[in-house]
């Protein structure tokens, strides 16, 4: 037994098919316009991933970082120099690489921190190994980036105890330091932002 298509049921069919086409090629161009429009975004206030040509060796380009802070080899060379300071406490006794050593996983091995005139903290010094994959910073998260977090042990009165605006002034009145901040970020006074971004840049 043959069974025929009535020819209203042909024509319902070839309608669908004329709509289908065009809602098709619609969907994928939107689908590839979306996609353009956030290439390589990786996390919430994530950056696009920089060029190659902009990544150290070294360093992985998948590594989530702000927007305005890409990893550079000047930013990183700075901001090692900046994390080994002593000057950079009130007594110049203590650089952020005293409690976080790169020999004990960038911690100290110690049940508390130990600051500027010998004076105890009140937590163990965390780990920075990995730390670019920490979304939160510190024991109780207070900090959501490495920039934000940099600068506080700096003016910490238990750990380097220095007046941020004097520590910029030393830096300000060195002039390898001046070199080496305008290598890395192009011309401009250096601040407590800039020095906050070095530091990131190092710890990453």
């Amino acid at each position: 037994m043959r069974y025929q298509v009535s020819k209203g049921s042909e024509k319902c069919r070839a309608d669908l098919q004329k709509v289908a086409l065009p809602v098709t090629v619609g969907s994928l161009i939107l689908v590839l316009a979306l996609a353009l429009s956030h290439p390589f975004d990786n996390a919430a206030g994530a950056a696009r991933k920089p060029p190659p040509d902009r990544v150290p060796l070294g360093v992985s380009p998948y590594i989530a970082v702000p927007r305005n802070n890409f990893q550079t080899a000047e930013k990183i060379a700075l901001g090692r120099r900046l994390f080994f300071d002593r000057r950079l406490s009130e007594d110049g006794s203590i650089a952020c690489a005293s409690c976080h050593r790169p020999e004990s996983s960038f911690s100290d091995q110690r049940t508390t921190a130990l600051g500027i005139y010998g004076r105890e903290g009140r937590r163990s010094t965390p780990s920075l190994s990995n730390v670019a994959f920490a979304k939160e910073l510190f024991w109780d998260g207070r900090a959501s980036s490495l920039e934000e977090q940099a600068l506080q042990p700096l003016t910490n009165p238990r750990e380097m105890g220095v007046a941020l605006e004097g520590a910029l002034t030393y830096l300000r009145r060195e002039p390898s330091y001046q070199q080496q901040f305008e290598n890395a970020f192009g011309p401009g006074e250096i601040s407590a932002r800039r020095l906050g971004k070095a530091l990131a840049a190092y710890q990453r």
